[in-house]
């Protein structure tokens, strides 16, 4: 038995580490890109005004896995006449018609300088993170800015918009994000006080350990993308408990360290750590809570 146990786990093993192997080519990015049809607009005015939005169809590649969305946004201002202007910008951004919202706000500063000459000219480009706003392949983005002047004479203003949607993506082989339902699947094995209920999606039952290195392990299956925790605390936690997070791709690695554990019963906030790539995740106690019951974990979620 002892023999068979060796040889299993030397499979899992291998096996692990070809499918770490293959997330590595799936990881590796590439970019593709959109632009709008730049748009020209005459301003005569000291209030804000909205300049000819730009549209942006995206349609990921097939088998393509998002990694982030970079917008470069450009505009570029001629005076028409013999006066001073000093621009404040702000970029909105929308998906689908939904309602516009500030992708980035200038309005602070003077970002365009207009001197007192008739042809004089000035421009402004940058770039924007905007991976939250474009996360659905197959709809429309739609862009634009919102220019104000100091001065009520001509402006003539021609902007556009550049989209960057960088990806990974391998012959179709792409791996999967985590979702709380894939973390949930298999309930939770190890040496804590009833592993299973930390992953039961059930958060008034809890597992706990009066010993540091005790853990819980979730076998996930397969190797998927993985980025979030949060925890579902409890009041017999004083709260100077203390664990880990460690993942599993061929052998173990620690993924987020010094986690205080909660001492109220309700959900933390997600807490973004690296992203990484593994099959299993392990939540190991290092150490001990001082409130009486050990350390007590009601429920963990993780997901990509």
């Amino acid at each position: 038995m002892a023999l068979r146990k060796v040889i299993g786990d030397w499979l899992s093993s291998i096996w692990d580490r070809i499918g770490t192997a293959i997330a590595d080519i799936a990881n590796v990015q590439h970019e593709t890109e959109w632009s709008s049809v730049p748009a020209v607009d005459q301003v005569a005015s000291v209030d804000a005004a909205s300049l000819t939005a730009g549209s942006i169809a995206v349609t990921y590649p097939t088998g393509a896995t998002r990694v982030r969305a970079i917008l470069v946004a450009s505009i570029h201002a001629v005076n028409q006449t013999a006066t001073t202007h000093h621009i404040n910008l702000i970029v909105q951004g929308q998906k689908d018609a939904e309602g516009y919202g500030n992708l980035l706000d200038l309005s602070a500063q003077d970002t365009l300088g207009l001197v007192n000459l008739d042809g004089a000219a000035d421009g402004w480009c940058g770039t924007i993170d905007i991976t939250d706003l474009v996360d659905t392949s197959g709809s429309t983005y739609t862009f634009k800015f919102l220019v104000d002047s100091d001065d009520a004479n001509i402006v003539d203003y021609t902007s556009g918009f550049t989209l960057v949607l960088v990806y990974t993506i391998c012959g179709g082989v792409v791996i999967p994000e985590l979702t709380v339902e894939d973390f949930q699947a298999n309930p939770a094995t190890g040496t804590l006080s009833d592993p299973e209920r930390i992953n039961d999606d059930n958060v008034n039952t809890n597992a706990y350990t009066f010993i540091n290195g005790r853990y819980a392990e979730v076998d996930l299956g397969s190797n998927f993308r993985i980025k979030q925790y949060r925890q579902y605390g409890s009041s017999l936690n004083e709260g100077d408990g203390v664990f880990k997070i460690e993942y599993w791709d061929g052998s173990w690695h620690d993924w987020i360290t010094d986690i205080s554990i909660q001492n109220y019963a309700g959900w933390s906030d997600w807490i973004e750590g690296e992203e990484v790539t593994g099959s299993k995740l392990r939540f190991t106690v290092t150490t001990v809570d001082t409130g009486g019951s050990g350390i007590v974990i009601n429920e963990l979620e993780v997901k990509y």
